[in-house]
């Protein structure tokens, strides 16, 4: 008997250490992530840059064009510059791209050389960078150049110093007036340059965001930091940033913060830390799901929290009276479940009153029709917001369309026959209010209006 008591009472000790080492696991997890890839921002996807071409002669080039300094008729600087080996006769062509490499003579830009420009509409053309910054080309590599599609021209050497630029051209009649006020703006400084003319430049995007991707409680989170002063550096404490994203090709500086000792970023709800970044582009993640974020973190978050209580806004409602549609404006917490069924349980279209409405959770559901997301998540939401035979739910369904029209709205919701759907509208201010991180992004609220989870899987939630 009493060895059989002390067997209960070792295996009792190991179990517990044991649930304890899980529940410390899961208390503290660090993640090693590498920033293997490059990519352009939002920013830089929709900025209009080009990379302008001018012709060499004979062995110089001249300085970088500078708009916020060159003036019409001031001298400019030339320097002698070594020629790639093997390149045909003809006329070649210089640029400069903005790189902060800090070496002499062009310590803020790298020459760029091209070979033959008068074809690059229609044939293959070689491209070099001088990397090394020596103005040598013959020591540097080249890249083919094709004008159906976009050309990766790599600047830096090295793992620490990754960066690239995205080349491709401006086609005949793209963003005219942009080509041609741009144009005009070269003319006035160029002096002794002679300029090819904008559609025979590059359309240049530069690939200064090193990205990864964090797996976090089941989800994918991809994770970048934008080299913000294009140096080749991603360790740029307090001037590169931490962005966040739920896809590779939205990495916008809404969602990022400033690179700095133990920065703590908030993505859907959930907080982590960002311990350091290696020299070879590691980011060291702390995360800690019972982390409990000070008053000054939740303000400043870019994401709501989960445990916080949904934010008091209004919304406009889809409704349609006689051929006109109204934007009748509700506050949102007035459809909190309770309240909801004591209040409209006489009528024809209330919202049954169960014996247990602190059971009836709420999703708000903020979408656009546009999204690729939606595409896919749509049938789940039509099911989630349609009301069952018996007339009864344990969920209500709000959702807010960003973008669309009071009558696209109000058809959508009667096409899809969601009966168990209030339809409204998502303004900028209820956005801003809510923290959009994603689109679509769902909201799981409890009774009371508390926060449960933000993007949850929609095949787990309860009707």
């Amino acid at each position: 008997m009493i060895r059989g008591i002390w067997v209960y009472l070792i295996v009792s000790i190991l179990v517990g250490n044991a649930e304890a080492q899980i529940r410390k696991t899961k208390v503290n997890q660090i993640q090693k992530i590498r920033l293997t890839q490059t990519i352009a921002d939002v920013e830089q996807q929709q900025l209009l840059q080009v990379l302008p071409l001018f012709m060499i002669k004979g062995d110089s080039v001249h300085q970088p064009v500078d708009f916020s300094a060159d003036k019409p008729g001031m001298k400019l600087r030339q320097e002698k510059i070594i020629l790639p080996l093997g390149i045909s006769n003809g006329i070649h062509a210089y640029g400069y791209s903005y790189n902060q490499h800090g070496i002499e003579p062009f310590p803020n830009h790298t020459l760029i050389f091209v070979e033959r420009p008068s074809g690059i509409q229609t044939q293959p053309t070689r491209v070099w960078a001088d990397r090394n910054h020596d103005l040598n080309f013959t020591n540097d590599s080249f890249i083919i150049f094709y004008p159906n599609k976009p050309s990766i021209l790599p600047l830096n050497i090295g793992w620490d110093s990754r960066y690239s630029i995205e080349l491709s051209l401006f086609k005949t009649n793209e963003f005219a007036s942009f080509q041609s006020m741009y144009k005009s703006a070269i003319d006035l400084i160029r002096g002794d340059r002679v300029f090819f003319g904008t559609q025979f430049s590059f359309r240049e995007k530069r690939l200064n965001t090193a990205f990864g991707i964090l797996p976090l409680e089941g989800d994918t989170i991809f994770i970048g930091v934008k080299d913000v002063n294009s140096n080749g550096s991603y360790r740029d404490k307090d001037v590169d940033r931490v962005v966040l994203s739920h896809s590779i090709q939205r990495f916008e500086l809404e969602n990022s913060k400033p690179l700095n000792k133990n920065l703590r970023l908030f993505w859907l709800g959930r907080s982590f830390k960002v311990m350091d970044i290696s020299k070879e582009n590691e980011l060291i993640i702390e995360y800690n799901p019972n982390y409990k974020p000070s008053r000054k973190e939740i303000k400043a978050s870019k994401s709501l929290l989960v445990g916080q209580k949904l934010p008091r806004l209004k919304f406009c409602l889809a409704t349609k009276k006689k051929t006109t549609f109204t934007k009748t404006r509700k506050r949102i917490h007035s459809y909190k479940p309770n309240s909801f069924g004591l209040k409209n349980r006489h009528t024809r279209r209330s919202w049954p009153l169960r014996k247990n409405v602190d059971s009836i959770q709420t999703l708000l559901v903020v979408w656009n029709a546009y999204d690729k997301q939606w595409e896919m998540d749509s049938a789940m939401v039509h099911q989630l917001a349609r009301l069952p035979k018996n007339k009864s739910a344990n969920l209500q369904v709000i959702m807010l369309n960003f973008g669309g029209s009071g009558k696209y709205v109000h058809r959508y919701n009667q096409r899809f026959e969601l009966n168990n759907a209030i339809q409204g509208f998502c303004s900028a201010s209820v956005a801003k209010k809510l923290k959009i991180q994603t689109m679509p992004q769902y909201f799981l609220l409890d009774s009371k209006f508390n926060l449960l989870d933000i993007n949850p899987k929609l095949f787990t939630i309860e009707r």
